[in-house]
């Protein structure tokens, strides 16, 4: 698990007074899972990060991805 993980997880541990990391998750899944497929949804939502290309990135990615196709077709030819 990753540090910044780990971390949430003891801090969760922390505030309610769990010592072992087992009883956490065991009693993560169950509570979720009795949050029914709507009501966990948010619980298990993967965060989406937004990622906008400037225009000048967007053209050397064009331009580069042009330039290996043209390679490839010549050694295809």
């Amino acid at each position: 698990m990753r540090p910044s993980t780990r971390a949430k997880l003891e801090e969760l541990m922390a505030w309610h007074g769990i010592t072992e990391i087992s009883e956490a998750v065991q009693l993560l899944i169950m509570n979720t899972h009795a949050l029914g497929s709507a009501g966990s949804a948010s619980a298990l939502a993967v965060p989406r990060h937004n990622f906008t290309t400037r225009e000048y990135v967007a053209l050397e990615l064009y331009a580069e991805g042009t330039r290996i196709a043209g390679k490839r077709d010549r050694e295809d030819a």
